[in-house]
């Protein structure tokens, strides 16, 4: 027999569980893009960058300059035109 306070209870449990399911894969996708970041930095010598309205990732700067270093990435340091 259904009563209200099962209804009530089996709506809070759908809900906690739904709230769980998006937690988790919200984690999980940062972790993996923790990972494939972590892994692109290591090896390379600085980060590739884009800003808005730029539509192709086309910049570069060092891991020490930062953003204000930034240059177009056929101009980086090492690459031969």
């Amino acid at each position: 027999m259904l009563t209200l306070g099962s209804i009530l209870g089996l709506f809070w449990l759908k809900n906690y569980l739904f709230t769980f399911i998006v937690w988790f894969k919200y984690m999980y996708l940062q972790s993996l893009t923790h990972k494939l970041n972590t892994h692109l930095a290591y090896k390379a010598d600085g980060y590739w960058c884009w800003a808005y309205p730029e539509e192709t990732l086309g910049h570069w700067h060092s891991y020490e300059g930062g953003f204000r270093t930034r240059v177009p990435a056929d101009q980086r340091p090492g690459v031969q035109a």
